[in-house]
């Protein structure tokens, strides 16, 4: 991206069309930030900087003290339904799950987690399939990347309307 503070155009970096900024805050941390177009509307905004252990924990830690919970996480070999996975085995499995997970990272590359916002009466649902259907259309989802390139490791975090992307999809697939 540029190093300037005003936006510019970044479509071929995105392959959509796309508006950069370098030196954004977040959490205290600094991201460059493409705000990403689909049908001349805002469909999402990324976050992207250089991946560090201690920026990947803050996180991990921060998004559910912000009502975010983590639903998926998606590698090239699998996908697991976190909510799916609590229902089936429990919560310190899951917690267990989750700690062997995190220690095989530099094993794994390009890693999603997804994070959905949720309200209190939204605690107890017990898939994504479910969430998706019960979710109110304004919820944010936040799918926090870690991909591997030659010489470095980046985290990027893709901030969206999941309900809404959802319908505006099934509008698209309709015709």
């Amino acid at each position: 991206f540029s190093s300037s503070n005003e936006y510019s155009d970044c479509t071929d970096f995105f392959e959509t069309t796309a508006l950069c900024k370098d030196n954004v805050a977040f959490l205290g941390e600094t991201f460059s930030q493409g705000l990403l177009f689909t049908d001349n509307k805002l469909s999402s905004v990324v976050l992207h900087t250089e991946y560090t252990d201690e920026l990947f924990q803050k996180l991990c830690l921060s998004l559910p003290n912000n009502n975010f919970m983590c639903v998926a996480i998606q590698d090239s070999e699998e996908t697991i339904d976190v909510l799916d996975y609590l229902k089936k085995n429990g919560r310190n499995a899951l917690m267990t799950m989750l700690f062997e997970y995190g220690q095989q990272l530099e094993d794994k590359s390009d890693i999603t987690f997804t994070y959905v916002e949720v309200s209190p009466e939204m605690k107890n649902i017990k898939s994504i399939q479910e969430l998706i259907m019960t979710m109110p259309e304004n919820n944010r989802g936040i799918d926090m990347s870690i991909i591997d390139e030659e010489d470095s490791s980046f985290i990027e975090l893709s901030f969206t309307m999941p309900k809404k992307e959802l319908q505006s999809m099934t509008k698209k697939e309709s015709f």
